[in-house]
């Protein structure tokens, strides 16, 4: 054996010894009848990337499609999230459409969505009409749901729901003859959500004595504040989707001095990061005491995810984000709709096994797909889907069956104030 050939096996055999050293390392989707599967594409409408709540949202779906994958995807196949920013801030209900149609097309098996509740009221409207499951994943107004579509999903509580809650509330803390107040921006969230509190106060005999409008263009609210202290109210419950709104009526407030034993606030105005933490990622100082109607808060007993802000923080990391807040409402929401459409889909494959290829190949079977898909979210048991948002279980009409709570800003953290099943602690009133 010639001097190259000794060295060309001792090189072969060096190869193989440290190739039988090193360990395996599992690589996902690499079984041969999986590994040509194509990603499940998902539509997503949202905001602009620069919009505070469709940050918070990003957030959620993009954790949620990690997890998902990296646990092996869904029937072996990844999930792919496909971005429609054309919502954008302030575009008209034409563009959202245009977006929604625009991803039906694209062959997307659901749309999840949207940003704002206008947005998402219009892709609602057109879901029977594309037939493509949607589920809703922000706050919006009740009657959302009016056309009992087939193909509608909300997963938040009914502004019924958060105002039922919030006027249980201030019954069971300042009594029966408590004076209330409504203070709520004219957009058609706003005036639903006015319409739901100011009926939950009469129900409970509770005294309405202001009952109060604010143009969304308008930041100056001294001269409703003044009535609403007139009025001596002792609760004031504040509707906004806008944080910026939201932070100048808490100055209002105090720059009146009104001392109104509780505050509550319901909206995105009120849960998105962008009012409640400063850059450090502390909730900010001007909202100390301030009550808020949310479907979720990290100290909740029995959702799973306790580790969820740890989680949060080590994907924000790996994802190279500076954001450093606690997870808000709006990312909780994405991340509990994307996984709970890959459960769906999990559902949908073990009922009737599928071929993804040539799902999404065909649009005949795709079509017939999302039909499958839509009967199997509709179908949902909540002892069978606990979830952050809790057990997941829709009505006839496409709403979640799911409580709300209420939280409150006590000595910088937000803490589960009511009902009392959930509470951390009790309420605390201002000036009393």
């Amino acid at each position: 054996m010639t001097w190259f050939c000794r060295r060309l096996v001792l090189c072969l055999m060096a190869v193989l010894l440290v190739t039988a050293c090193v360990p395996t390392i599992p690589i996902p989707f690499s079984k041969p009848q999986k590994a040509t599967c194509r990603p499940i594409p998902i539509g997503i409408v949202i905001g602009v990337e620069d919009v505070a709540d469709a940050q918070d949202q990003r957030e959620g779906y993009e954790l949620a499609r990690s997890e998902i994958n990296q646990s092996g995807g869904v029937e072996g196949c990844p999930i792919q999230l496909i971005y429609n920013d054309s919502e954008g801030e302030g575009t008209s209900p034409d563009i959202v459409q245009s977006a929604m149609l625009e991803l039906a097309d694209g062959g997307q098996v659901a749309v999840l969505g949207a940003t704002t509740s206008a947005a998402a009221k219009r892709i609602a409207a057109i879901a029977q009409y594309i037939k493509i499951p949607v589920v809703i994943t922000p706050d919006t107004p009740d009657n959302i749901m009016a056309n009992a579509s087939s193909w509608i999903f909300r997963i938040n509580p009914a502004n019924k729901v958060y105002a039922g809650i919030a006027f249980d509330m201030v019954k069971d803390t300042l009594g029966p003859a408590a004076r209330v107040a409504i203070l709520y921006e004219q957009t058609e969230y706003g005036e639903d959500a006015a319409i739901t509190a100011g009926d939950a106060v009469l129900n409970r005999d509770l005294q309405l004595t202001s009952y109060l409008s604010y143009n969304p263009a308008s930041m100056d609210y001294t001269a409703l504040l003044t009535q609403v202290r007139d009025g001596q109210a002792d609760a004031l419950y504040l509707v906004s989707t806008d944080p910026g709104q939201a932070r100048a009526i808490l100055t209002g407030i105090a720059s009146l001095g009104l001392r109104i034993p509780l505050v509550i606030g319901n909206g995105a105005g009120f849960t998105s990061h962008e009012f409640l933490y400063n850059q450090a990622g502390q909730l900010n100082a001007g909202i100390g005491g301030m009550a808020l109607t949310v479907p979720w808060s990290p100290d909740l007993k029995g959702r799973p995810n306790p580790d969820f802000n740890q989680r949060l923080a080590d994907f924000r990391k790996s994802d190279h984000t500076t954001a450093t807040h606690p997870a808000v409402v709006g990312t909780i929401q994405a991340y509990t709709a994307l996984h709970l459409l890959a459960d769906a889909i999990t559902e949908t494959a073990k009922a009737s096994p599928k071929d993804w290829n040539a799902v999404l190949s065909n649009p005949d079977q795709l079509a017939s797909y999302r039909g499958e898909l839509a009967q199997t979210l509709r179908s949902f048991k909540a002892a069978e889907h606990s979830t952050m948002l809790g057990a997941i279980e829709f009505d006839a009409d496409g709403q979640n069956r799911v409580d709300a709570v209420i939280v409150q800003a006590i000595s910088g953290s937000l803490v589960t104030v009511y009902p009392k099943t959930a509470a951390v602690r009790a309420p605390v009133l201002a000036g009393r």
